[in-house]
């Protein structure tokens, strides 16, 4: 075996300087025994290289060496060939080379051909593009001068007026629809030459002057002509609403056309409407509150309050003797008295309490704050006298109407009317008002009124603000600021009436009025035990007073703890005056009527004005009404309670010594007190309900009484029958009266009460 430098000798002596990398003749790539022998060549070369041991050698060298001379005989067969067949095909490569030689020669000249054909295609191209660049050039002209002509048609149509229409504007013809057409024209004219573009236009420099000067011929016959319409509404019997909706919105494109135009005409146009409409409103107003303040109802308190020095002075008699029932009209039927009801009477006691201590018709006139306003040919026709309220009431419906109308065509004739120029024309009226209302409020005294006043001016201001007429607010605000001083100021003289009040000489006076002997107590149940005049005064006027206050009660400060006062003022009267009644009897009988009396009117006021009153607890009244029933009404039920009994013990003296017994009375006792009881039961009921019905001159209060009466007793029969009879006597049970029978004679003489109330 060889080593590796044995074999690189060896191969080195045999003429190869390396192993040749084994490349085939580009030219035999195509001829399949040349592949094969090669494809041996490259394994025999490739067993060589990896061959590690030297007997291999010899044998691979031999088989290369046949291999390689194989491979030379095979090149150079195949170079014979191939020169055989390159002798073969000479003439046809002659040939071929003629043809293409003419082939050069016809590309060359079509060459020369399609150069000369680039280059007048060339041309024409430019020649094209250049047209087409002044055929848009023409069009571009074209157009221009289209565009231009059409401004310029339209420029004229825009600035130049046309004849007609000025022939028109300056013809001595009256002014009317058509003549509203033609200022429209000038208008447009105008305002077209005002543009600054058009300013600068030739044309614009010489026709403007002769535009200007038609607007100033125009404005100024514009002028007169609305400035005569305007005098018009000074015309006497001149329906202004029906002038101002068929003549001037029929012109008040005019209005604007100087209010663009001519703005200093139309403010001398704006100013003499205002100045013309400020007249007309004044004297229809005036005619108004003039007509309605002739018919006005004398002030219903004049300068007197609740409590007054007549009630407590000498020589009053006469003064108070008409607010005392006196004998004559106390008609005995089957014991019964009764009272005449003149027409506007108290609903308790048939005496009159006159409508400045009453609700009246108040509350309607403050319900109908929105219905319409009186009419005054109407009410003149009538004759029939108006509460200062309803006049009130009627002269703010018609200034809130006539506000309204006049801002919906104030909008409409001069556009956006700013507030102070509408103010401007209702100001004398609204002064006028104002001063009426003044004179009113400060001469008046009565406090109800001007509170009705006060709550109609609230609910019309709620009106006017739902309709968006915000310039009212003033006239609104004046009214109130006015008279709320003034309210507050009644309200103080009425609660010092009642603090000033002295009960012992109003109790004396009282009695020398009704000419009664306080020894003789029967004579004062007839007419001093009855509501005196100070509190029919105070229970209708602060009955009528909280009703007007719903459903926004005025605050605390001004209302609540003012009747707090005069509550318990009142309560002070009260209690001192019953002090100078001789009897038991005949003090619970003047505190009953009188605490019923202030109750009644509290709960009809009540009623009227929408209001439940739920009897609670002093500490836990809500509003005034409930908070003036808790007060009084413990004390009137107290004094019930005490006369219930007392007039038990006049007529049933012996059943009531029972009830009061400590030890259980004897059985012949009781017996004895039975009997007489079973039989004079009925006639005891009837001489109670007599001389209930005469100790009480208003009739609710008796029947009330009557109740209370008739209820303890039922109370006292049937507690006698469990607690005495039942469980130590049964045998006297057939003694006792039936509780049915009972029962229904006490529902029968209520009944018979009701009937008569």
């Amino acid at each position: 075996m060889l080593t590796e430098e044995e074999f690189e000798t060896a191969w080195r002596a045999a003429g190869v300087a390396e192993f040749p990398a084994c490349r085939l003749p580009p030219d035999a790539v195509h001829d399949a025994s040349l592949q094969r022998s090669w494809q041996l060549v490259e394994q025999h070369l490739e067993s060589a290289s990896n061959s590690a041991h030297g007997d291999g050698v010899e044998s691979t060298l031999a088989a290369l060496q046949r291999t390689f001379l194989e491979y030379e005989a095979q090149l150079k067969a195949l170079e014979a060939q191939t020169l055989g067949r390159i002798t073969d095909d000479e003439p046809l490569m002659a040939t071929l080379q003629s043809n293409l030689e003419a082939c050069a020669i016809s590309f060359t000249e079509l060459e020369s051909s399609l150069e000369a054909s680039a280059t007048e295609v060339e041309r024409l191209a430019r020649d094209i593009r250049q047209h087409e660049s002044t055929a848009r050039t023409d069009e571009q002209q074209l157009q221009t001068r289209r565009v231009a002509a059409a401004h310029l048609t339209a420029f004229a149509s825009e600035l130049v007026m046309d004849p007609a229409h000025v022939e028109a504007l300056r013809a001595p013809r009256v002014i009317d629809e058509t003549y509203l057409g033609h200022v429209v024209q000038l208008r447009k004219k105008i305002e077209f030459a005002s543009l600054e573009d058009t300013r600068r236009t030739a044309a614009c420099q010489q026709v403007a002057p002769l535009l200007y000067r038609l607007l100033q011929e125009v404005v100024r016959r514009l002028r007169e002509f609305l400035l005569d319409k305007l005098t018009m509404l000074l015309e006497p019997n001149t329906n202004v609403q029906i002038l101002q909706q068929n003549v001037l919105i029929k012109y008040a494109y005019f209005v604007e056309f100087l209010q663009d135009m001519a703005p200093s005409v139309f403010d001398e146009v704006q100013n003499a409407y205002v100045a013309t409409m400020g007249r007309v409103y004044l004297g229809l107003f005036r005619r108004y509150v003039s007509g309605l303040v002739a018919l006005q109802e004398p002030d219903p308190t004049g300068s007197e309050t609740v409590v007054t020095s007549a009630m407590y002075a000498t020589g009053s008699l006469s003064f108070l003797s008409s607010w005392l029932p006196s004998a004559s009209s106390l008609l005995p039927v089957g014991g019964l008295a009764r009272t005449s009801t003149p027409a506007e009477q108290d609903a308790g006691t048939g005496q009159s309490v006159g409508r400045g201590f009453s609700l009246a018709d108040r509350l309607d006139i403050l319900q109908r704050y929105n219905a319409p306003s009186s009419i005054l040919a109407v009410v003149m026709d009538r004759r029939q006298p108006l509460p200062a309220e309803e006049i009130f009431r009627s002269v703010g419906k018609m200034f809130i109407e006539a506000c309204t109308t006049e801002y919906a065509f104030c909008t409409r004739y001069f556009g956006s009317v700013r507030d102070e120029v509408f103010e401007r024309i209702f100001e004398p009226v609204k002064h006028f008002i104002i001063d009426q209302f003044a004179a009113y409020a400060n001469s008046t005294g009565d406090a109800l009124g001007l509170l009705t006043c006060i709550r109609v001016v609230q609910r019309q201001r709620a009106l006017v603000r739902q309709r968006g007429v915000l310039v009212m607010e003033s006239y609104f605000s004046r009214v109130e600021l006015m008279a709320l001083p003034r309210l507050k100021h009644l309200l103080q003289a009425q609660e010092q009436s009642l603090q000033d009040a002295q009960p012992h000489a109003m109790f004396e006076v009282a009695l020398a009025a009704a000419g009664a002997d306080v020894a003789q107590p029967e004579q004062l149940l007839g007419g001093v035990c009855g509501p005196h005049v100070a509190v029919r005064r105070y229970a209708g006027w602060t009955a009528a007073l909280l009703a007007l206050l719903q459903p926004q009660p005025h605050p605390e400060v001004m209302v609540r703890q003012p009747l707090d006062r005069m509550r318990r003022h009142m309560e002070r009267i009260l209690h001192q005056m019953a002090e100078r009644f001789p009897t038991p009897r005949t003090r619970l009988v003047f505190l009953i009527q009188n605490m019923d009396l202030i109750l009644e009117r509290l709960q009809a006021s009540a009623q009227q004005a929408g209001v439940t009153v739920q009897p609670v607890a002093v500490d836990q009244a809500a509003d005034e009404w409930s908070d003036l029933v808790a007060a009084l009404a413990p004390q009137r039920d107290a004094c019930t309670e005490q006369f219930a009994e007392m007039e038990l013990r006049r007529q049933f003296a012996d059943l009531m010594a029972l009830q009061h017994r400590a030890d259980a009375p004897d059985e012949h006792r009781l017996r004895l007190v039975l009997e007489e009881f079973r039989v004079n039961w009925r006639d005891g009921l009837e001489r109670l309900e007599q001389s209930v019905r005469r100790c009480f001159v208003v009739p609710s209060a008796a029947t009330r009484v009557l109740q209370s009466v008739f209820t303890l007793l039922m109370q006292l029969c049937h507690a006698l029958d469990v607690q005495v009879v039942t469980p130590r006597y049964p045998s006297l049970r057939t003694l006792l009266v039936d509780e049915a029978a009972l029962e229904y004679e006490v529902r029968r003489l209520n009944g018979k009460t009701a009937a008569t109330s």
